[in-house]
C-alpha cells in the first residue's frame, strides 16, 4: 500500500523521520520543573503553585479547568493555588503533560 496516495501527510513525515529532519516540540521548562517537583515528596505545595504561576497562559488553563462543569456546583476559583487544591497533583500532571 502506496502511503502517498492515502495520505500525503503521512508520507512527508516518514520522509522527515528517515532523513533525520523531524524536530518534536520540547517541553517547557517551567513544566519540566513542576512535573519534578510533583516527584519529589520534600517539594512544598507553595513551590508548585509558584512554579505554575510562572506560565501565564497555563495559569489561566488551570483556572478555566477548575471552574468548568466537570467541578460544577464549587464555588468559582480565581486564582492558581485554588485550581491546584481542587484539581489535584494527578490532573496537574496531566494538564502539563497534554498542554
Amino acid at each position: 500500500m502506496n502511503t502517498s496516495s492515502t495520505c500525503p501527510l503521512a508520507e512527508q513525515i516518514s520522509q522527515a523521520i528517515a532523513r533525520n529532519e523531524l524536530a518534536l516540540p520540547t517541553m517547557p521548562d517551567w513544566a519540566l520543573r513542576v512535573l519534578r517537583m510533583l516527584d519529589d515528596i520534600n517539594a512544598s505545595a507553595g513551590q508548585i503553585v509558584a512554579a505554575v504561576g510562572g506560565d501565564p497562559a497555563f495559569a489561566a488553563q488551570i483556572i478555566r479547568v477548575a471552574n468548568s462543569a466537570l467541578y460544577s456546583g464549587k464555588p468559582r476559583v480565581e486564582n492558581v493555588s485554588a485550581a491546584i487544591s481542587r484539581v489535584g497533583f494527578k490532573m496537574l500532571r496531566n494538564l502539563i503533560i497534554s498542554a
